[in-house]
C-alpha cells in the first residue's frame, strides 16, 4: 500500500485453520478467500481492510466437530471426492462482484494449493469457486505443490486428479521458495 498499489488481507485467523487440519476438507478456509475476494471486488479497491465474515466460538466448534475428513474420518471418509456437502458455520454472505474485474492473490504456505481448488470450477464439497472469473495471477510464497504421501495432501491429489497441474488458463502464477514435481 505504501507503494500506491491497492491492497486488502483476508481475515483469516490462525484458528480459523483448526477445523481443516490433519487432512479434511479446506472448504471453510475457501469460504474465507472467496468473501476476502468478493469483498475487494465490490468495494472499487478503496477497501483499506476486510470485514471478517461473522463466525463465533460456536460456529468454530460446530465446524471443528462436522468439517469432513482427516484421520478420524469425520463424515465417514477421508477421501475429498467422497466428503459430504457440509457447509461450514458462519456468515459468508457479502455482495458479489460484476463480471470483468479481476484481482490477483498472494498465497502463502497451504493457502497457495488451495487457492489452486478456488481458482478451478471442481465441485469440492458441494460447491464450485469459479475463482478463475476474479483472479488474473496467483503469487504463492512457499506452498507445497507437490502431493507427499501423507493424508493432508489428499486434497491436493483429489484436485490434480480431477484438474491436473495447471491453472486454468486465465490465470497467471508466480511461485516463489515452492517446488512441484
Amino acid at each position: 500500500r505504501r507503494a500506491g498499489y491497492a491492497a486488502a488481507v483476508a481475515p483469516i485467523a490462525w484458528w480459523h485453520w483448526v477445523p481443516c487440519i490433519g487432512g479434511r476438507s479446506m472448504r471453510p478456509i475457501l469460504e474465507r478467500i472467496d468473501h476476502a475476494v468478493n469483498q475487494v471486488l465490490t468495494s472499487d479497491f478503496k477497501v483499506k481492510s476486510l470485514a471478517s465474515p461473522s463466525y463465533t466460538i460456536m460456529d468454530f466448534f460446530s465446524d471443528f466437530m462436522s468439517n469432513p475428513g482427516g484421520i478420524f474420518q469425520v463424515g465417514g471418509t477421508d477421501d475429498p471426492a467422497e466428503f459430504p456437502p457440509v457447509k461450514p458455520a458462519g456468515d459468508f454472505r457479502c455482495d458479489i462482484p460484476g463480471k470483468g474485474q479481476r484481482i490477483a492473490i498472494v498465497a502463502h504456505s497451504a493457502s497457495g494449493w488451495i487457492s489452486r481448488l478456488f481458482l478451478s470450477s471442481l465441485e469440492y464439497q458441494g460447491r464450485s469457486f469459479h475463482g478463475a472469473d476474479k483472479i488474473h495471477s496467483l503469487v504463492c510464497l512457499g506452498s507445497p505443490h507437490f502431493v507427499a504421501n501423507n493424508l493432508v495432501y489428499k486434497n491436493l491429489e483429489y484436485l490434480e486428479s480431477k484438474c491436473g497441474k495447471d491453472l486454468p488458463p486465465n490465470v497467471r502464477c508466480l511461485c516463489v521458495g515452492s517446488k512441484g514435481k
